[in-house]
């Protein structure tokens, strides 16, 4: 043989092992995309009773993620009143969790719901 025909036999090879480590690559980023997108996050909320009151806490597939024992945004540490109370925050911020979106809640939304007063205490409920 030619040294051409060996120069070419030789590229042919090494394209065609390129060619078949990108469909391999391909292949497994495929599967592993698939992957991702199986593992459902799922999310939940309860309720607990803390000293004197009520907090929740949010979890990630069974996972604590975010324990609330007292009523957030406000600058004094009080437990909130009611299990009731504590399901309307857990639930809002749950739904921001869901919707990809940031898990607060503002004094004013507090306010609102009739969880707190403007001095920011918490108001008991009916």
């Amino acid at each position: 043989m030619n040294k051409n025909k060996l120069v070419f036999i030789g590229l042919s090879v090494v394209i065609m092992a390129i060619i078949a480590i990108l469909i391999f690559q391909s292949k497994k980023m495929e599967q592993a995309r698939k992957t991702e997108q199986s593992i459902k996050l799922e999310w939940t909320m309860e309720t607990m009773q803390v000293d004197n009151g009520w907090g929740f806490i949010i979890s990630m597939n069974g996972k604590p993620t975010i324990k609330q024992d007292r009523i957030p945004a406000i600058d004094k540490k009080n437990v909130f009143l009611t299990e009731e109370s504590a399901r309307q925050v857990g639930e809002i911020m749950l739904r921001r969790i869901q919707n990809n979106k940031r898990p607060s809640i503002s004094k004013s939304e507090l306010i609102e719901l009739g969880i707190i007063d403007s001095l920011q205490m918490p108001i008991p409920q009916k």
